[in-house]
């Protein structure tokens, strides 16, 4: 009995292991495949678009296809003068390039003037399609370094696996307590014969 139980704990905390790994690892090329983007959720860090979207909103973007984008959409795009941060900003109007390219003016809803460029299909990396309030100070938390991020993901799958045990330790002394209580009512049958 003590073999199947520690058997079932070992599954129990490989499950764990496997399940965090996932998490960790696999979960984001899924949502990169589901999304079709590279980048399928992003944490806002400037007001420009305030008051809808506010720093520390998570956005998730989903990957679009140029001739979808309307006047409207909050889009996701590189930066045109070569920063290493994608913007989110609104497009207020569709143009026809003299070259015959289709042209997205973009303006962030809390600044006065549009954008100081065009952008043209290239620079598109997606469309903003639904914002997780204020969630995003958790992914800071968790991408400000490597130690941080690990030794939090370390106690959680730590604290995981202590639970499963003293689970575990829990169950051992319930069945040890129906044992004792079982020989108890055995040792009073033999008596009364």
């Amino acid at each position: 009995m003590d073999k199947q139980v520690d058997k079932g704990l070992a599954i129990r905390i490989a499950a764990i292991l496997i399940i965090t790994l996932f998490i960790i690892f696999g979960l984001p090329t899924v949502f990169k495949a589901v999304l079709g983007t590279e980048t399928p959720f992003m944490v806002v860090i400037s007001r420009s678009m305030e008051p809808t979207l506010k720093v520390n909103d998570i956005i998730v973007v989903v990957g679009v296809d140029p001739d979808d984008i309307e006047v409207g959409d909050i889009i996701v795009f590189r930066n045109p003068t070569g920063g290493p941060v994608p913007i989110v900003h609104r497009v207020v109007d569709i143009i026809i390039l003299p070259n015959g390219e289709r042209g997205f003016i973009t303006k962030g809803d809390n600044n006065n003037l549009n954008d100081p460029w065009t952008l043209t299909d290239e620079y598109i990396i997606g469309r903003v399609v639904f914002v997780i309030p204020q969630l995003g100070i958790i992914t800071r938390i968790f991408t400000s370094s490597p130690l941080t991020r690990y030794g939090i993901i370390l106690l959680i799958v730590l604290a995981m696996i202590y639970l499963e045990y003293r689970d575990y330790i829990k169950r051992k002394e319930e069945e040890a307590e129906e044992f004792q209580v079982y020989d108890c009512i055995e040792a009073e049958v033999e008596e009364e014969e």
